[in-house]
């Protein structure tokens, strides 16, 4: 994830965010949950990722609203909660 972050960046220093650059960020965290989720097959979801979930719905938003930046940040945070929620499953 935090390669494509510094890729986004960088565009947006060259030239700007774009809906490809966002989607991917997207995409990437949404993967994240996933994967995290996967863990928690047969038990109730930890409400860290419920949140980012809902992170990631507002990452589409953003991403429909062409608020690119907004949609990279709201996809990092998801996979940022994601992250903690594996860490708490390995305590």
């Amino acid at each position: 994830m935090g390669v494509v972050l510094t890729v986004a960046t960088i565009a947006a220093i060259r030239g700007g965010l774009t809906s490809r650059h966002a989607m991917t960020a997207i995409r990437l965290a949404q993967g994240e949950v996933i994967a995290a989720r996967s863990a928690h097959p047969d038990t109730m979801m930890p409400q860290a990722l419920q949140d980012a979930e809902a992170m990631i719905s507002t990452a589409y938003e953003a991403l429909e609203a062409r608020r690119y930046e907004e949609a990279i940040a709201a996809a990092r945070k998801a996979s940022q909660m994601s992250h903690g929620a594996l860490k708490q499953d390995l305590r």
